[in-house]
């Protein structure tokens, strides 16, 4: 069972990256792939919507908490 932690989210049109769970045997993105987040969705709390810069597809109902910030010294 998975232990819930509070996260902060990230901030709306800020470039994220997702980082799987551990168990996960391989990731829905590809490696390296820099996102877009647009935000949580409103009727769904804890999922959000992404966009991946390479290849322009909107990627909805992901978990929130598995996205985190780029720093702005790698973009």
């Amino acid at each position: 069972m998975r232990k819930k932690k509070k996260t902060r989210h990230p901030r709306q049109y800020a470039l994220v990256k997702h980082v799987p769970y551990p168990e996960e045997k391989r990731s829905p993105f590809p490696k390296g792939a820099r996102l877009v987040y647009l935000g949580e969705i409103p009727n769904m709390p804890g999922h959000c919507v992404v966009v991946d810069c390479k290849s322009g597809r909107i990627r909805t109902g992901y978990h929130t908490e598995r996205f985190e910030e780029i720093p702005q010294e790698e973009t």
